[in-house]
């Protein structure tokens, strides 16, 4: 094991015990449990034999996926073993199961239906049987916040393996802050999925990881233990855990910054290793917008993927169907400024995605990949933006650390004082993001948020007291930006046209100039143009019609008729590539060379501003 060379004695007893042990870990945060999973891998490969193909590994979301790849390959002493090792979130692994076993297979409905299809489909399929049958040890990560039907699913899994094989479930039910986010089905089963192991599977055994490695500091360990106790403590009711870990965060911080308005006017720099954690997304997104001029991050759900900006760079105008790593490293020096990458891993990234085996990139597959609902990771960066501090919720940063956090509480009163389910949820969040820190927690008084969501789309806003026709809106989410606003006929008289479009778009990409949007006349289906200050007249781009549909829904929740005229102060954290598939019928819809390559530029827009609904 390479990763690491001294491990605790509650670790080894993990990491060595034999390849059929089934296991369920209690691992509290900051224990170093992605480190001890990495471990139990490599040993499992490396001094227990066996193959990297018989070794599955669940996660939650697609980034720890990334994370848990990565670092397994620095633990074994084959690096090249982790390519065969199936590491997916849940629902990855559960409809690539669908689709290899049911022809007829079909994405319709909501997730959780879809789930249960597969659940149908590996119970009653042989090959489907056979095929779990043959995996040798399952891991599954972060099981407290497994719900729902995939709790079923997990249970059918462990079931079809064989006796011989083994399982480790890694847990902490004191950082379950999803398992009331979902309304209850009767179909699903009662408990989460380590109760439910417990029940239907009596040959697990309990392990625990307590050593606290994510840091060094007095009370920060002392934060760590005492929320958990609460937190974990069944005498205690809802509403006293709730206070309890609200004290434990406040007594072991390392400063109080105040009101989250005040705090973040007055910051003038951050350490890029910092998290400003918020609660709710209306929270976050207000905290963004009064960072103006200072590089930061954003990490929540419903923003926009971001395919690193290089990659854009490198192909848009690349029309033909596949290219040399010669050519790639001409294009590279030409047109790539100095950063993190460089040419050589840039190319083994996109090899891995799309290469073929005569040592050349198939465009037309790498643009099928990155164009897909989930791009390869290793082609995205983790958050919206650049640079700087992150900025984000609470659930969004869930399983990730920095050294400095800025927690910002949410009032007192912020809550139904008669959910006791609420308070129980509540706790558990707050000490998520409290133990996020390793070096220095600071803690600050939330903005007073009634921002409310649009129910098909998800768009935040905020109704504003004074004066009453105006909202605060999310500018800036998925699907605001697409491939015909940025280099379309229909938004561009001409390819010139858009290919100034896009030079501007790249001569912004670290400015802290504000961009305004404009909504058109009824010709133009009353879309909304982008322009930066100093340039009224230069058009970066057009948002879609997403973006006015939702704002007519706002403008109906506010009684009132039209839409704003204007958006004024968005920001842009950088760039992001936008990726159209050969495939799609869009790309008769846009400029040469796009409709061709398929591969342009998109600012990172965000907004949060007031606008005027009058």
């Amino acid at each position: 094991m390479l990763g690491k060379s001294v491990w605790s004695p509650e670790q080894q007893l993990i990491i060595q015990a034999p390849a059929s042990a089934k296991l369920i870990v209690d691992a509290g945060p900051g224990t170093g449990k992605t480190a001890t999973l990495c471990a139990r891998i490599s040993w499992l490969i490396d001094t227990a034999k066996l193959e990297p193909g018989e070794i599955w590994i669940i996660s939650f979301t697609r980034t720890a996926v990334s994370e848990i790849r990565n670092r397994v390959s620095t633990y074994l002493h084959h690096p090249a073993a982790v390519a065969g090792i199936k590491v997916a979130t849940i629902d990855s692994h559960a409809w690539a199961m669908n689709v290899g076993f049911n022809e007829d297979a079909v994405l319709s409905g909501g997730f959780d239906d879809n789930i249960r299809q597969v659940i149908k489909t590996i119970t009653q399929n042989e090959r489907a049987s056979e095929y779990i049958n043959s995996v040798k040890h399952l891991f599954i990560d972060e099981a407290q916040d497994v719900i729902g039907p995939r709790v079923e699913l997990v249970l059918e899994l462990i079931n079809g393996m064989a006796s011989s094989s083994g399982v480790t479930v890694l847990c902490d039910e004191a950082q379950a802050i999803y398992e009331y986010g979902d309304t209850e089905d009767p179909r699903d089963l009662d408990g989460g999925l380590a109760q439910n192991i417990r029940k239907f599977f009596p040959a697990f055994v309990d392990a625990d990881l307590l050593e606290v490695h994510r840091t060094s500091d007095t009370k920060l360990k002392q934060l760590f233990a005492d929320g958990r106790s609460v937190v974990r403590n069944e005498s205690l009711n809802t509403r006293a855990k709730y206070l309890g870990v609200r004290r434990a965060i406040v007594a072991n911080s390392h400063g109080v910054l105040g009101d989250a308005i005040d705090d973040l006017r007055s910051i003038d720099e951050l350490d890029k290793d910092t998290f400003l954690l918020f609660r709710r997304r209306g929270e976050a997104l207000a905290a963004s917008s009064y960072l103006t001029g200072i590089p930061h991050r954003l990490r929540m759900s419903g923003l926009p993927t971001v395919i690193e900006e290089w990659i854009g760079l490198i192909f848009w105008d690349w029309i033909e169907h596949k290219m040399t790593q010669e050519v790639f490293n001409a294009r590279w020096s030409k047109r790539i400024p100095m950063g993190r990458l460089n040419k050589i891993d840039a190319w083994a990234q996109l090899f891995r995605v799309a290469g073929k085996s005569e040592g050349l990139l198939d465009i037309a597959k790498l643009r099928r990949r990155l164009a897909s609902m989930s791009p390869p990771l290793e082609c995205c960066r983790p958050d919206f933006g650049h640079d700087g501090p992150v900025v984000g919720t609470i659930h969004a940063v869930k399983g990730r650390e920095a050294d400095q956090v800025r927690l910002y509480l949410p009032g007192s009163g912020s809550m139904n004082l008669a959910d006791a389910k609420l308070f129980a949820a509540e706790a558990k969040v707050l000490f998520v993001g409290a133990t996020r820190a390793r070096e220095q927690l600071l803690v600050g008084r939330s903005f007073v948020s009634y921002s409310s969501t649009l129910r098909i789309s998800g768009r935040a806003y905020t109704r504003c007291s004074s004066p009453p026709w105006a909202a605060q809106v999310e500018i800036g989410r998925t699907g605001d930006i697409d491939a015909e606003g940025l280099v379309g006929k229909k938004h561009f008289e001409d390819a010139s046209q858009a290919r100034r479009a896009q030079a501007l778009i790249v001569s912004i990409r670290r400015s802290t100039q504000l961009a305004t949007a404009r909504i058109g006349d009824k010709d133009s289906r009353y879309l909304y143009s982008v322009t930066m200050g100093a340039r009224p007249g230069d058009r970066l781009m057009v948002f879609s019609s997403l973006l006015t549909r939702d704002l007519f829904y706002i403008a109906k929740n506010l009684r009132k008729r039209f839409a704003p005229s204007m958006i004024p102060g968005l920001r842009n954290l950088g760039l992001r590539t936008v990726v159209v598939s050969p495939d799609d019928p869009l790309t008769s819809a846009l400029h040469h060379p796009w409709s061709e390559s398929g591969f342009m530029l998109s600012p990172l827009f965000i907004g949060y501003e007031a606008l005027s609904f009058r």
